[in-house]
């Protein structure tokens, strides 16, 4: 039982960190939510990594914890964060937003 644990975690760890470097590598590709207005998924080679609005909490890989309720966190500040930072300001770069300047 105790080497069934050990496995799954090494498992989950080798997951973790591959998912690290192919976000660091820009390997996956952000998808666009009009509906919330936030990139919520991203794509690569078949896989849907959902991000969700939450942060690490609902972090899945086609919709299963491959991380772990720990690891989540751990991908989640060591590489999603920044992919998302980069990919919102292309966003913002890009896009010309329109504002009501007599609101303002």
């Amino acid at each position: 039982m105790f080497n069934n644990l050990i496995k799954n975690y090494r498992l989950k760890w080798k997951n973790a960190n591959a998912v690290i470097d192919q976000l660091n590598n820009n390997e996956w590709r952000f998808k666009y939510n009009e509906h919330s207005q936030r990139y919520l998924t991203a794509y690569r080679k078949g896989r849907e990594l959902w991000i969700g609005s939450s942060g690490a909490w609902f972090l899945t890989v086609d919709s299963k914890n491959v991380f772990g309720h720990v690891l989540k966190h751990y991908v989640w500040w060591m590489a999603v964060r920044k992919a998302l930072k980069k990919v919102n300001k292309k966003h913002k770069e890009t896009n010309i937003l329109e504002i009501d300047w007599d609101e303002t």
